[in-house]
């Protein structure tokens, strides 16, 4: 009897989810993982035998539906896969590698892909969570769990960046940062589609900001503007670079327009007593 899986991959998906399929194939394709598909929103999808499922007719908001899938698991180890993504190989083994090692969590990188549209909005949104960014500026993203960090459990009221908070939290954890542990994600393929996709994501990225931490739109902003600091250290081709700035100007319209304005004077303070 084989032993059991030491790695948990929890895989993402809502609604139609077209391409679960192929989330699913690719990890059935790697190392044995314990393999649970979470899906909410419509009717539930089919999935092979052995995948387990769990389904919720109304949608669920990211972090619940990634508690959901940790509490149908048992192995040590946790990972997450959005359904329109690819593990590609070496993905499973890399992570395990890597606990085993001693690492707490252990985080990805975004593939680039080859065309100059997708490649630039790979760009714009995964800059620092490549093969060739440096250490120092990685993000703590993508991470796979020593199952014990995931208590407390992800926020079930936030719309976005559920992962972000909880990955703040983790002070003191071992985090490792292979560059073999790679994923694929799929990206818009117009440069109208890319730019309106920008412009969304900063409108979101502000309203999960303010939920997080309260941040103004001047940090936000100020990170956006960071493309023009790492973009070149990382792609040289300037069709992409163009079409990246560009985006990054959109993700900054969309910050300004969700972001409020200028608050109100606040009260006098009541006098205190002594």
């Amino acid at each position: 009897m084989a032993p059991p899986a030491r790695l948990a991959c929890i895989v993402l998906a809502h609604g139609a989810a077209a391409s679960l399929d192929r989330a699913i194939a690719s990890l059935l394709e790697q190392d044995p993982v314990e393999l649970v598909v979470v899906h909410s929103g419509g009717a539930a999808p089919r999935v092979p035998a052995g995948v387990a499922l769990v389904h919720e007719p109304s949608l669920l908001m990211p972090g619940a539906a990634r508690n959901r899938g940790v509490a149908a698991t048992t192995a040590p180890f946790v990972a997450f896969l959005a359904a329109d993504c690819r593990a590609l190989p070496g993905w499973v083994a890399g992570r395990l590698r890597e606990h085993e090692a001693g690492a707490d969590a252990v985080a990805d990188v975004l593939e680039p892909p080859a065309a100059v549209v997708p490649r630039a909005a790979w760009l714009m949104l995964h800059r620092r969570r490549t093969a060739r960014t440096e250490q120092s500026l990685r993000l703590r993203a993508g991470l796979s769990y020593r199952r014990e960090l995931l208590e407390p459990p992800f926020n079930e009221q936030l719309r976005q960046g559920e992962d972000t908070a909880l990955n703040a939290e983790l002070n003191g954890a071992r985090v490792a940062y292979p560059t073999d542990v790679r994923t694929a994600h799929a990206y818009p393929n117009t440069a109208r589609s890319v730019l309106s996709d920008a412009y969304a994501r900063g409108k979101r990225r502000v309203v999960a900001e303010r939920a997080i931490a309260g941040a103004g739109r001047a940090r936000v902003l100020r990170e956006a503007l960071h493309l023009v600091r790492d973009a070149p250290h990382i792609e040289r081709d300037p069709r992409v670079l163009a079409i990246a700035a560009a985006s990054t100007g959109a993700y900054a319209a969309g910050v300004i327009r969700a972001s409020p304005g200028p608050a109100a004077a606040a009260p006098p303070a009541s006098p205190t007593r002594p």
